[in-house]
């Protein structure tokens, strides 16, 4: 299956297209092309970087963040994080908690989050907090589903006993390792890639 992500080289976008890859996809995507990001993505013989103006017809199509002036068309469009109430056909709204990652916009001590700095220390972030690799693993299973509501809400599952959130419409993400592990990998990497970090 063919799946088009558009913003691919956002740090989120990256991560769903590099685990789609891996998990046999072929993906078509949409993004900044001097983005030092998709020399990563551009080795895989699968992945294919398109321009704003397609013809193609998708059966998926995944944006990060809401509407874009890319022209497209798919059978639904799963958009991450919707930053705007334009209309897109068969669309489905995918709401995240705090996601945080490889590649985010980050240094020793947190990331940045919507301009906000959250640290990793902080009790927002341990409560609050799902690594990206959760995230994408679950959104590839999800793929799989004949059909999704119309607006689904990820929540970690350290948050299950909110009160406020519709039970029908949520998905929770399970921590298999400790939070520890998973940033000391994320601070690792911004180690190893200090200087593709700054120029993101």
């Amino acid at each position: 299956m063919s799946i088009l992500v558009d913003n691919c080289n956002h740090w989120i976008g990256f991560h769903i297209a590099n685990d789609l890859l891996e998990n046999s996809y072929t993906v078509d995507g949409i993004g900044d092309e001097n983005s030092d990001l998709l020399m990563f993505l551009g080795r895989n013989s699968s992945f294919n970087f398109v321009g704003r103006n397609l013809e193609k017809q998708y059966e998926t199509a995944i944006m990060i963040g809401g509407q874009s002036d890319t022209e497209f068309k798919s059978g639904q469009t799963l958009i991450i994080n919707p930053k705007s109430t334009d209309r897109v056909e068969n669309r489905v709204e995918i709401n995240t908690p705090l996601l945080f990652g490889e590649w985010m916009p980050m240094n020793e001590e947190g990331f940045y989050n919507n301009n906000t700095f959250i640290r990793f220390d902080s009790d927002y972030f341990q409560t609050e907090a799902i690594y990206i690799d959760d995230f994408t693993k679950g959104l590839i299973q999800w793929l799989k589903m004949k059909e999704f509501p119309s607006t689904l809400e990820v929540r970690s599952e350290k948050n299950k006993d909110n009160k406020h959130v519709k039970l029908e419409n949520t998905v929770y993400i399970r921590d298999n390792r400790p939070m520890a592990d998973k940033v000391k990998n994320v601070l690792e990497h911004y180690q190893l890639y200090r200087k593709i970090y700054e120029s993101l």
